[in-house]
C-alpha cells in the first residue's frame, strides 16, 4: 500500500492541472444530471405515471454516455484519477436506478434491504475504482482487471446479503430478557457485516492475502467490539436511569466516557493490528512522515496522532474523576459540593499531560527556549501575565487560604447587566484553573477571577477557619419606642428561623446608636456560612416579619420630616 501512495502522490504531482480540469468537468456533468433529475420527477408527478418509464430509459442512456466519456478521459487522455472515479460512478448510478426501478416493480417494501445492497454495491465499485487505478498506474496489487472481474465481485453482493439477514435472524433469537446484550449485537451486526464485505472484496480481488494469523486478529477485533459496545450502552443506561441526577447536573459527563472508552477501544486495534495484521510498514511510514522538520524540532504525523490521543485521554479521565468525586460528596452531603482535591488533580493532571504530550510531539525546554527567546520583548510581557496566574494558581492550591467550596468576597461586579449594583463579587469558589478561578455568585453567575487577585489583593473567606459568621440586620425606631419591647419583637422573629440559626449562639439585640432622629437597633444572628445562597432572603422575611410586628404594636419606622414653609 505505501507504493500505491507513492505513486499517486507522483502522479498527482505530474498531472495536476489536467486533474483538476477534469474534476471540473465531471462535478459539472453530474450537477446537471441530478438537478434534471429532480425537475422531470416534479413534472411526471404533475403528467403521467407512465412517463417515469422513459424518464428511467433516458437516463440510463445518459449515464451510459457519462461511463463512455470518462472511460475515454482515463484510457486515451491518461487521466487516471478523475477519469477512474467518475466512470466508476456512472456505473453505480446505473446499477442504483435499475435496483430502485425494479424494487418499485415488484413492490418490495424492505427498504433497509435495498439500502444494505446498495452500499454493498458502493463498496464493490470502490475496489473496482481501486484496481482502475493500481492498474492504471502499473501496480501489481490486486488480480487480473477485466469485465470478468465486474461481474465476479458483483456476484458476490447475493452472498453478503443471505448472511447479513441470517445474522440478524440469529440475533433476534436471543432472548428477551437479555435485552442489553441483544441492542449490542444489533447495532454491531451492521457493522460487522459491512467490515467483512469490505474485507471480503478485498480478498477477492486480491489487495489482502488471508492467512490463519489475520482471521485471529479479526475474531479478537470483534469480541473487543462486542465488549466496547456493551459498556458503551450498559453505562448510558445507568446514567438514564440509576444515576440520572448526575446526568442532569453534568450532561457533558457521558460525552466524556464516551470518548474515553473509544480512545481505549481504538488503542485495541492498534495493539491487534501490529500483532496480526503486519502493518509496521504504514506505522513506519506515518513515523518518516513529518508536518514538522527542522534542525531544531521534528513532528512526525505519528507522534502528531499520539501526543493528541494521550492529551485527550488524560484530560477526559480527570474531569470525569472530578465529577465521581462531586458525586461521593452528594452521597455525603446531599449535594453537589466542589473539593479542593479537584483543583489539585485538575491542575497537576493538566500540566503533567501537557508537558509528557509535548515531549511526545519531541517539544522540549531545549526547543522552546530558543522559539521564547526569538518571540521578543513584547511576548514575553504577554506572557508574563499568564504566568503570574498560572503559578499564582498553585500558590492558592497550597497555601490553602483559598480552596474549592470557600465562600468569598472581593471586589468587583457581577451583574450590571441584572441589576446588580454591589461593586463586590460574593459567592462559591467552584473552581481553581489553570489562568483564572471560578465563583459562581447567589444570582447563578460565573465569574473568572485572575489567580493572581488571590495573591496579591485583599479576599473575604467567611469560611476559612469554621463555617459560622455573624449577620447583622438593622433597624430604625423613633425616640420614644421602649426599648425592651424592640429587643423582644426582635428576639422572637428571629426564633422564626430556628433552622437557619447555630446552635450555640443565642440572638442578640444591639442598641447601636443613637442618631438625630431616630435609635438604630441591630439585630446579630449567628448562621452558617454554607447557607449563603439563603442570606439575602434570611433578611428579607426578618425584616417582613418584624415591621409587620412593629406595627401591630404601634412602633413607627422614623423618617426624616423637611419644613417647606415660607421657602417659596
Amino acid at each position: 500500500m505505501e507504493e500505491f501512495f507513492q505513486k499517486v502522490a507522483q502522479y498527482i504531482s505530474q498531472n495536476l492541472v489536467s486533474e483538476l480540469t477534469s474534476t471540473f468537468v465531471g462535478v459539472f456533468l453530474f450537477f446537471v444530471y441530478f438537478y434534471s433529475k429532480i425537475k422531470i420527477k416534479d413534472f411526471i408527478k404533475e403528467k403521467d405515471s407512465r412517463l417515469s418509464y422513459l424518464d428511467l430509459a433516458t437516463r440510463l442512456i445518459v449515464l451510459s454516455l457519462f461511463y463512455l466519456l470518462f472511460f475515454y478521459i482515463e484510457t486515451k487522455l491518461k487521466i487516471f484519477i478523475t477519469g477512474a472515479f467518475f466512470k466508476n460512478l456512472s456505473l453505480l448510478l446505473i446499477i442504483i436506478e435499475s435496483l430502485k426501478f425494479i424494487y418499485k416493480q415488484l413492490k418490495i417494501s424492505q427498504k433497509s434491504l435495498l439500502n444494505l445492497i446498495i452500499l454493498l454495491t458502493s463498496i464493490d465499485i470502490g475496489i473496482i475504482f481501486l484496481l482502475d487505478l493500481s492498474h492504471s498506474l502499473d501496480l501489481p496489487i490486486g488480480s487480473k482487471y477485466s469485465l470478468d472481474e465486474i461481474v465476479k465481485l458483483l456476484a458476490i453482493i447475493p452472498l453478503f446479503v443471505f448472511l447479513f439477514v441470517i445474522s440478524n435472524k440469529i440475533v433476534s433469537l436471543i432472548s428477551t430478557k437479555n435485552t442489553l446484550f441483544r441492542i449490542t449485537l444489533i447495532k454491531l451486526v451492521y457493522v460487522f457485516n459491512i467490515l467483512f464485505s469490505i474485507l471480503g472484496y478485498l480478498w477477492f480481488a486480491g489487495f489482502l492475502n488471508f492467512d490463519l494469523k489475520f482471521l485471529f486478529g479479526i475474531i479478537l477485533i470483534f469480541i473487543l467490539s462486542v465488549i466496547y459496545a456493551f459498556f458503551v450502552l450498559f453505562i448510558s443506561h445507568q446514567l438514564d436511569t440509576k444515576f440520572e441526577i448526575i446526568q442532569q447536573t453534568f450532561p457533558e459527563v457521558k460525552g466524556r466516557i464516551f470518548t474515553l472508552l473509544s480512545l481505549l477501544f481504538l488503542f485495541g486495534i492498534y495493539l491487534i493490528s501490529i500483532l496480526f495484521f503486519n502493518i509496521d510498514s504504514f506505522i513506519q511510514w506515518t513515523k518518516e512522515f513529518f508536518i514538522v522538520k527542522t534542525d531544531v524540532l521534528k513532528i512526525s504525523l505519528y507522534s502528531l496522532i499520539k501526543a493528541i490521543w494521550f492529551f485527550v485521554l488524560v484530560v477526559n479521565t480527570i474531569l470525569i474523576v472530578r465529577v465521581l468525586i462531586r458525586y461521593f460528596m452528594y452521597k455525603k452531603k446531599g449535594e453537589f459540593e466542589p473539593t479542593p482535591i479537584e483543583a489539585i488533580i485538575y491542575n497537576f493532571g493538566v500540566l503533567l499531560a501537557g508537558i509528557i504530550s509535548l515531549s511526545m510531539l519531541g517539544i522540549t525546554w531545549k526547543v522552546l527556549l530558543p522559539l521564547i527567546g526569538a518571540l521578543g520583548i513584547g511576548a514575553g510581557f504577554g506572557l508574563q501575565s499568564i504566568i503570574n496566574n498560572y503559578i499564582s494558581g498553585f500558590i492558592i492550591i497550597f497555601n490553602r487560604k483559598v480552596e474549592v467550596g470557600d465562600i468569598v468576597e472581593l471586589k468587583g461586579n457581577a451583574g450590571d447587566f441584572i441589576g446588580n449594583p454591589n461593586e463586590i463579587i460574593f459567592g462559591i469558589v467552584t473552581d481553581i484553573g489553570v489562568i483564572n478561578t471560578v465563583i459562581e455568585t447567589i444570582d447563578g453567575i460565573s465569574v473568572a477571577v485572575p489567580n493572581s487577585r488571590f495573591v496579591s489583593e485583599n479576599i473575604v473567606n467567611y469560611t476559612l477557619t469554621d463555617n459560622l459568621v455573624r449577620l447583622r440586620i438593622p433597624f430604625k425606631v423613633g425616640y420614644d419606642t421602649p426599648r425592651e419591647k424592640v429587643e423582644k419583637i426582635l428576639i422572637d422573629t428571629a426564633y422564626e428561623f430556628k433552622r437557619y440559626l447555630a446552635k450555640y449562639h443565642s440572638p442578640q439585640v444591639w442598641f447601636f446608636d443613637i442618631k438625630d432622629y431616630y435609635n438604630e437597633f441591630v439585630l446579630v444572628i449567628w448562621i452558617d456560612a454554607r447557607n449563603w445562597k439563603k442570606i439575602i432572603w434570611l433578611r428579607s422575611e426578618i425584616y417582613k416579619k418584624a415591621f409587620d410586628k412593629f406595627k401591630k404594636e404601634g412602633i413607627e419606622v422614623p423618617v426624616i420630616r423637611v419644613d417647606l414653609e415660607g421657602s417659596s
